[in-house]
């Protein structure tokens, strides 16, 4: 017989994508389901959605509850559920047909405690980013002595300013009782970077992870959720952050190789936050408002200096920079810079100029044109300072 899977679905006013998200669900090959909805005090119609589908469905369970939160909602999802595997899954996003049949093979067959699928991000004008991690497929021993995981669980082995693994909890299927194990120690209140603690949490605990390249799980971008993640953010959250995974990484056999990468890990979240929010630099940071570009897009930058220095740390975890423009720097934070001509042979979807002077801009510009790079792709807006009054002295990347 094969193992029960529980999908938890935590939902906050989703009555726009909820169907969708509980379709691709209820349409999954794999026969052994039961899904988890978890109405989180929602004010339009997502509850009422959830007890349609559980009316038809006897597979399905509905938790209505006050709103406490995305950490809380899937608490209690875990709670009732009966599975001996665990899918989170969130409301506005959908999962493809043979996702679980798929993974759940290698799961059983290999002992597996948890694995991760690929991913692909949506944007509502039809453009999708297929987000290529930096692990290779296949299984991973973490009982084994300090390995490419580890190297790169916290920041990029190759680049410590850089945050490493993709940290989405959901595209992971987990065995029970290791997620049970984790989700516990994850505080209700942490609301921005609670994947990034829980990830953390799980992969410490774990003995053996799969990382499958096929991308099983879409992901819905929508800029109104990245608002409101941005407002919702304070310094506490790093600090919850720390608090929740510190305690588990002092007891973990690596501690000695992969300490010093959490800790920059914090950092570098402190410093995103510092430039971005706080205005907070010991040197002045520019930025440009390119918020009509759909998050992950595939941006080349176009300038090295101290302006593009600002917009690729700013820039670095929101976009995917395939290339560095520059023409006298070779190199800027431990970042190799090309040629302007190298950009022939890029694909991307922008290229952003980065300049606080007009007539700066305007060069890049030509120069730009004639080599043929289309208009439609130059992203030509004048850099300003967001930090005049520097507040507190950080480790700038």
């Amino acid at each position: 017989m094969l193992p029960l899977v529980s999908i938890i679905v935590p939902i906050y006013n989703m009555e726009k994508y909820l169907r969708k998200c509980i379709d691709s669900a209820i349409g999954q090959s794999y026969n052994e389901i039961e899904i988890i909805l978890v109405d989180d005090g929602s004010s339009d119609k997502s509850g009422e959605i959830c007890d349609e589908y559980s009316g038809r469905n006897s597979n399905i369970k509905v938790i209505h509850k006050h709103n406490q939160g995305l950490v809380s909602a899937r608490k209690d999802g875990l709670t009732i559920s009966s599975g001996d595997f665990i899918v989170p899954l969130d409301a506005d996003d959908w999962i493809e047909p043979y996702m679980i049949e798929e993974m759940m093979d290698k799961m059983t067959a290999e002992k597996i405690d948890m694995a991760q699928c690929g991913l692909v991000w949506e944007y509502a004008d039809g453009k999708k980013f297929i987000n290529d991690d930096i692990i290779a497929e296949g299984m991973y021993d973490l009982a084994l002595d300090y390995n490419r995981i580890y190297r790169n669980l916290f920041t990029l082995e190759d680049d410590q300013s850089r945050n490493g693994m993709r940290l989405n909890i959901c595209s992971c299927i987990f065995k029970r009782e290791v997620l049970i194990a984790s989700q516990k120690h994850v505080p209700d209140k942490l609301c921005n970077g609670e994947d990034d603690a829980l990830f953390f949490v799980t992969m410490l605990q774990s003995q053996r992870f799969y990382k499958f390249e096929h991308p099983y799980y879409h992901s819905l971008v929508r800029n109104e959720s990245m608002s409101r993640s941005a407002k919702m953010f304070n310094p506490n959250q790093v600090f919850m952050i720390e608090n929740t995974v510190r305690p588990i990484l002092d007891k973990h056999k690596q501690k000695s190789n992969i300490e010093f990468l959490f800790n920059r890990y914090l950092l570098n979240m402190l410093n995103l936050y510092a430039g971005v929010i706080w205005g907070c630099s010991y040197k002045k940071m520019y930025n440009i408002d390119i918020s009509t570009i759909p998050l992950r897009s595939k941006i080349v930058l176009y300038g090295a200096g101290e302006v593009g220095q600002s917009l690729y740390y700013i820039f670095k975890n929101k976009y995917s920079i395939v290339a560095w423009l520059d023409e006298r720097k070779r190199s800027a934070v431990g970042v190799k810079i090309e040629r302007v001509n190298v950009i022939l042979n890029l694909e991307f979807d922008y290229v952003i100029l980065a300049s606080a002077k007009s007539d700066v801009l305007d060069d890049m510009d030509r120069m730009l044109l004639g080599l043929g790079v289309s208009k439609n792709k130059i992203v030509k807006k004048r850099a300003e300072v967001i930090n005049e009054n520097a507040c507190c002295v950080v480790d700038s990347v």
